[in-house]
This record gives C-alpha cells, structure tokens and sequence, in this order.
C-alpha cells in the first residue's frame, strides 16, 4: 500500500509539474507579436515546416527550426538571444518553447501567425528550397 501511494503521488507530482510547464509560456497576440517585431530585438523561431513557411510566409527576421528538430538543432539558437516562438496556430510554438525553456534559454512566448495574418499585419515571402 505504501508503494502504491508513492507512486500515486509521484505520478500525480510529475503531472503538475508538465502542466506548470505549459502554463509558464504566455500565449502571444498579434498585437503583441507586432510590437516585439517592431523592436527588432528578439529571436524569432518559426517552428513550422518549410512547405508551410512556402505558402503562408513569415515575418521579417524570422529563422525556421520545425518543431521536430527543435531538440536536435539547439545549438543554432544562440543563448544570449531573448525568443519568441511562433507556428500556425500557437500550440507547437507553445511546444517549443517548453523545450527551450527546459533547456536554459529565455523564452518571452508563443504565438500563432495565423492571427497576424488576419489582421493583415506584414508578412514577408518565403522561396521554395
């Protein structure tokens, strides 16, 4: 019975601990992400696959790292840098800061660029590889 409980609540302690995770990154609006650009500051990570990237563009500056190679290409993404991780519609950016996060670099949130682009906020073309 004693191992069961402590199994019970560690499993309980490692579900709470995944949730805060999730909660520490801020979803970012459109708005918010416009003024982040507009500082020119920042290090923006469009986690997004390049055939997305082809067809709804990003924003000026960005650099593309797809989710699934976040963990895998860490080192590309300088540490000294301040990000903000942006996909679709925010949750594998949200994801990925998670990783970052996780991994030491300063994450200032997630946002989705499909919102932006609703707005008709500026996006920039991206070239077929």
């Amino acid at each position: 019975m004693r191992l069961l409980k402590t199994l019970l609540f560690a499993t309980l302690a490692a579900v709470s601990l995944s949730t805060l995770s999730a909660q520490d990154v801020k979803k970012l609006t459109a708005d918010d992400l416009k003024g982040y650009l507009a500082e020119g500051k920042y290090y923006f990570l469009d986690v997004r696959e390049p055939s997305e990237l082809e067809q709804y563009g990003s924003v000026k500056g960005y650099v593309n790292i797809p989710l699934s190679q976040v963990e895998k290409r860490m080192s590309e993404i300088p540490k000294s840098s301040t990000i903000v991780t942006m996909c679709e519609h925010g949750r594998r950016a949200t994801q990925a800061a998670e990783i970052l996060q996780k991994n030491g670099y300063k994450v200032v949130g997630a946002c989705g660029l499909a919102e932006y682009r609703d707005k008709g906020y500026e996006t920039v073309k991206v070239p077929k590889k």
